[in-house]
């Protein structure tokens, strides 16, 4: 498949593929036993990358192979500059149907992040939802300097064990740099990103009603459930992405 043709928002691009698209496009990784890196992006990223983690625009740039949207920022930004609006690919509702997917290809799955407990129970929850999916996991407390001991020993895990698929979420801006880091030693075809996905696949994290996510009020949601972690980050990021939009427009 063709990369669709990416829009920019606030100096990151966005991928402008359909959520069935992602399925085609793993399948073709692993048919021609290639490796591709999908980043996700939402304002929190935008902001981060015109801010304190500079080198992450030329990251999504350069060496991202597509960009999912993961907001509703992102398509709020969208509009705001009058450019296509990006279908949003949120993990925690797509990639219950996209681990469907997986188990009836025989695609191996690794989740790579977060507490023991919570990625093992996501793991469980998924292999529970999909039937015969193959999945493992490992926590996200380790060394993750590129050639240190502890590091190593996760990626010769992730090998033994042989995905075509790994989830990372360490968070932003960790995860992106974990995977441009280490992508070339592990053997498989996709790398993804997702930042807190594992907390609501082991049901940690509540998602918000269908009906808040159809006015696209999920981050109001989520701020009142975690107000003391979210309130600042949303509170002051926003009116940031916003102007950042513009002047990267």
């Amino acid at each position: 498949m063709e990369k669709a043709k990416a829009i920019k928002i606030g100096g990151i691009p966005v991928d402008l593929f359909e959520e069935e698209d992602y399925k085609s496009l793993l399948m073709s990784a692993v048919a021609q036993q290639s490796k591709k890196i999908f980043f996700h992006t939402n304002a929190h990223l935008v902001v981060l990358a015109n801010r304190s983690a500079t080198w992450l625009k030329e990251a999504f740039a350069q060496r991202a192979d597509y960009v999912i949207c993961d907001g509703a920022g992102i398509q709020f930004g969208a509009r705001l500059v009058g450019k296509p609006i990006p279908n949003k690919v949120a993990y925690n509702v797509w990639f219950w149907d996209y681990a469907q997917f997986c188990a009836e290809n025989g695609f191996r799955v690794f989740f790579l992040g977060g507490k023991q407990e919570v990625v093992e129970r996501a793991a469980e929850n998924m292999k529970a939802h999909a039937v015969n999916l193959i999945v493992d996991s490992h926590h996200g407390y380790f060394d993750k300097t590129k050639n240190s001991e502890e590091n190593r020993e996760v990626i010769n895990k992730i090998n033994a064990f042989g995905p075509q698929l790994i989830l990372v979420g360490f968070g932003m801006p960790v995860q992106e740099q974990w995977i441009l880091e280490n992508a070339e030693s592990i053997n498989s075809n996709a790398f993804f990103s997702c930042g807190g996905a594992f907390d609501f696949f082991a049901g940690k994290s509540s998602l918000a009603p269908k009906w808040v996510r159809k006015i696209r009020f999920e981050w109001f949601y989520r701020m009142m459930l975690e107000p003391l972690r979210l309130g600042k980050r949303y509170l002051l990021e926003n009116p940031l992405f916003i102007y950042y939009v513009f002047r990267n427009r």
